[in-house]
């Protein structure tokens, strides 16, 4: 079938160049009916072109599906060989356990499924990618830096992940930036792993080691054969997956409602309903005018939701200005805290940050960032930031840094940390009535000192004022996004008891 394939699109002035499957069982079953594969060492990665001799055509594994086998296999024997180490399984447990104590964390997208998937999870491309990732990476080293005593030895572990997060973004580039090209600094990635696979790793099955090799050789031989011989400026391996066949196989299985494995016949009627439904923008904002009686009632119940959407900004604007006034007679111009504003340099290993407060600092480097969209005035923003850090508060801003973070001043720290953060924990902790979250957080609020923010005390009132606001906005934000997950986990976990409980 695939030298029919092939045949036939050459037939038409399509010239193919590459095969792409995942790992199922007939897949490799063909793969090895072509010859592809590793024999004695050596890669096999392409076949000569049944429709011109001249030509080659190269095999490739989905990479997504080649890095869901690696996190599954390192999941399920939890300590693997690599570079002659050990990669443990357990770093990422414990990176969990340790970082979920907070609403602020140093790896925020890591979860419980990303460290415990169900049988559905493991299929998910996403959490393996965030479980290999540079943030992951940062994070174990912030953590044994800290002193944590659970991190102890996990510098193999982090090399792994920065090494199979850097290899996985050189094999999935999608945009002119990300493209390969011969020695570029992502096609000496590819070609660095590539060498360094050995026979004593064990962090994937000998399966999934034949399909990483033959799929990164493939990647190299491609590009060197497109941008040398074809005259291509750059390739993206994006492009060299099968995505848009499962997004499109996805789609129609979505569609199918409790058929989620439609037959040929299904198949077609779901494809033919799909090429005639029409989507709602276009009804809004088509250019073509029609008194069609479903194009006026989306009409109209899209004008209905503006209205309601004026509305409630007009609420929300009252109850933000009487909020305001609240916060302003909060305020007050003292002297500046010498203890505070000493700066402490990392040089010592006494100097060592709490870890929390590490995080709340790159917190604020965040706010002190988007302070750009607060004020317009150039003196206030740069009040704000500090361009020679040098306090041990730094410790996790500077591994997450690659150029461009924003390293918020000291007075900034002051306010947001000292001041604002320890009211605001209390109340997140206590919370009771999350209509009056704001009001009750401001009624505990002591005099906040805005010493050292902003050119002048009217523009530093209206600044702090509007950081506050945002501040409080991203702790509950990140507040209410962990207490939806523990309350969706409560929900599952007595869902499947009331299961049990009808089985028994």
């Amino acid at each position: 079938m695939i030298v029919s394939c092939i045949t036939r699109l050459e037939n038409v002035n399509l010239q193919v160049v590459g095969v792409v499957c995942d790992g199922a069982a007939t897949n490799k079953s063909a793969w090895k009916e072509l010859g592809i594969g590793v024999k004695d060492g050596a890669v096999i990665n392409k076949i000569t072109n049944p429709a011109d001799e001249s030509r080659n055509v190269f095999f490739f594994t989905d990479v997504p599906h080649v890095l869901k086998c690696i996190r599954n296999n390192l999941l399920k024997k939890e300590i693997a060989m690599y570079k002659g180490g050990i990669v443990n399984w357990a770093f990422y447990k414990a990176l969990y356990d340790v970082d979920s104590q907070s609403d602020i964390r140093a790896a925020p997208k890591l979860t419980l499924q990303h460290v415990n998937p169900g049988p559905f999870q493991k299929m998910v491309v996403s959490h393996a990618a965030q479980i290999f990732s540079n943030s992951v990476a940062s994070a174990l080293k912030f953590y044994r830096e800290c002193g944590n005593p659970f991190f102890k030895g996990s510098e193999l572990t982090e090399e792994f992940t920065r090494t199979i997060n850097d290899l996985f973004d050189a094999c999935n580039g999608r945009r002119i930036g990300q493209g390969l090209k011969p020695g570029s600094d992502k096609f000496k990635v590819i070609s660095d792993f590539l060498k360094s696979i050995s026979d004593e790793d064990t962090y994937a099955a000998e399966v999934t080691f034949v399909s990483l090799r033959v799929t990164l050789t493939s990647i190299i031989e491609i590009t060197v054969y497109l941008c040398d011989v074809v005259g291509y400026e750059y390739v993206l391996p994006g492009k060299l997956n099968q995505d848009k066949l499962e997004r499109f196989f996805g789609l129609i299985r979505s569609y199918g409602g409790d058929d989620s494995h439609p037959t040929v016949t299904s198949f077609a009627h779901l494809f033919r309903l799909l090429t005639i439904y029409s989507p709602t923008d276009k009804i809004i904002h088509g250019n073509v005018k029609t008194d069609n009686e479903s194009s006026l009632a989306v009409t109209a119940y899209v004008d209905a939701l503006k209205s309601l959407r004026k509305s409630v900004i007009a609420k929300n604007k009252d109850s933000r200005e009487l909020l305001e006034e609240t916060l302003l007679s909060k305020l007050f111009c003292g002297e500046a805290d010498q203890n505070v504003l000493q700066v402490v340099l990392h040089d010592h290993s006494y100097c060592l940050p709490s870890p929390l407060r590490s995080i709340t600092y790159k917190l604020c480097g965040f706010v002190a960032f988007k302070a750009k969209s607060f004020s317009k005035c150039h003196s206030c923003v740069e009040s704000l930031v500090d361009r020679n850090p040098s306090t041990s508060d730094m410790l996790f801003t500077k591994l997450k840094d690659c150029g461009r973070l924003t390293y918020p001043s000291l007075a900034l720290v002051r306010l947001l940390c000292d001041d604002i953060e320890p009211v605001l924990d209390k109340k997140l902790i206590t919370i009771d009535d999350p209509m009056l979250f704001v009001q009750s957080f401001l009624a505990e609020l002591d005099n906040v000192n805005i010493v050292g923010i902003g050119c002048s005390v009217d523009h530093s009132s209206k600044l702090v004022v509007s950081i506050v606001f945002y501040y409080v906005t991203i702790r509950a934000w990140f507040f209410t996004k962990n207490k939806n997950k523990e309350d969706l986990r409560g929900r599952l976990a007595k869902k499947n008891k009331m299961k049990m409980a009808k089985t028994t």
